[in-house]
């Protein structure tokens, strides 16, 4: 009798314990997801500037390379934000989904602010007109949706 008792209480506590941790896992809200929606758009930084110091490493003329390499930036930011608004829906109750959705919006976000602010002295004419143009619609665009 006794052994049943402690079974029972044995598995109560697994089932209670598994409960907690799906809790934990599956909070939209939670400490977890925070973690890996940074986590996420620090990786999405890197790789966007690698790519683009990869894209960019074929020019020889200094100047060149760093507007080239600020345009590469800034246009994998613009496709990470299409990317995450388009594509993937943001399902509250898939954790994937919501944290690749709101990693990519964030980092393209950082991405594109980070781009602008200080590359900007780095930019022909045409390249800071075009790159103005480009926010300004998206702005507006994602403002009337």
């Amino acid at each position: 009798m006794s052994t049943d008792k402690t079974n029972n209480k044995l598995s109560t506590d697994k089932t209670n314990n598994k409960l907690n941790t799906d809790k934990i896992v599956n909070n939209q809200n939670g400490k977890f997801n925070i973690i890996l929606i940074g986590l996420f758009i620090l990786l999405y930084i890197l790789l966007a500037n690698k790519l683009a110091d990869i894209l960019s490493n074929s020019i020889v003329n200094e100047n060149e390379k760093l507007e080239s390499y600020t345009m590469y930036v800034y246009f994998i930011g613009i496709m990470g934000l299409v990317i995450a608004y388009f594509f993937i829906e943001d399902q509250k109750n898939n954790r994937g989904n919501h944290v690749v959705n709101k990693g990519l919006t964030y980092g393209s976000i950082i991405l594109l602010l980070y781009t602008i602010f200080f590359y900007w002295d780095y930019l022909g004419d045409y390249s800071k007109l075009s790159l103005l143009i480009i926010s300004i619609v998206g702005i507006v665009y994602f403002a009337y949706q």
